[in-house]
């Protein structure tokens, strides 16, 4: 009939094409009360762990909703860390000369990882003169969603 026929791996070998999705999770924040950070201090939002596969990537967003800060003279920074190292940096300046609230978003993906168990932090800290209150109003829908990329 012409028409070529291949074998299937066995169910559970099977690699994934590169630029596969093989997996996403949605994280709130860490806690349902609004995370107040005092001046030149930070504290960790959200905190998820992820088991990946060799050479996969991690492609990772987080949208804060609103944050606020106690004066005109603060200003939040927040980053995304993988592993305690800095991969996607300071979001800085969003309340300079502001009393007001706003939303932060931050995206980026890592390179290829190596197999295994892999953290990935939001760290949110103040510097200035004063305070910024992350998940403000509490339980207000901060999310960090993160993909799996097969490598």
């Amino acid at each position: 009939s012409g028409m070529t026929t291949a074998s299937l791996p066995a169910l559970g070998s099977a690699q994934m094409p590169t630029g596969s999705v093989l997996q996403v999770t949605s994280s709130g924040y860490d806690s349902s009360s609004a995370t107040v950070v005092a001046q030149n201090a930070n504290a960790t939002l959200i905190t998820k762990t992820l088991t990946v596969q060799a050479n996969s990537k991690l492609l990772v967003w987080f949208n804060s909703h609103q944050t606020n800060n106690s004066g005109t003279d603060v200003n939040p920074d927040v980053d995304i860390r993988i592993d305690d190292s800095i991969f996607v940096g300071s979001s800085n300046h969003f309340f300079y000369g502001v009393d007001s609230r706003a939303v932060i978003v931050l995206f980026g993906m890592t390179g290829a990882l190596t197999a295994g168990s892999h953290t990935i932090k939001v760290n949110g800290s103040t510097y200035g003169n004063g305070s910024t209150s992350y998940n403000y109003q509490n339980s207000n829908g901060g999310r960090l969603i993160v993909q799996e990329i097969a490598g």
